[in-house]
């Protein structure tokens, strides 16, 4: 039985009536997490840059004494 969790874990899905593998499900949730993935990234890009806007420019250029 140790066995059996390993394997269900890294095969995909089969549909035991037709034998066929359930490749849509895997598509659709690699898909999703890719989207998610992406728009954190992007929305992440969008604040640094809104960050910089609002901060003043002398807050944003070294000062050399």
């Amino acid at each position: 039985m140790p066995l059996i969790a390993p394997l269900e874990a890294v095969l995909p899905p089969i549909d035991i009536l037709s034998g066929r593998v359930k490749w849509r499900r895997i598509l659709r949730k690699a898909f999703r997490t890719r989207a998610k993935a992406r728009f954190l990234l992007l929305r992440s890009a969008k604040s640094s840059l809104d960050l910089r806007k609002a901060l003043p420019a002398s807050l944003l250029t070294p000062k050399v004494f």
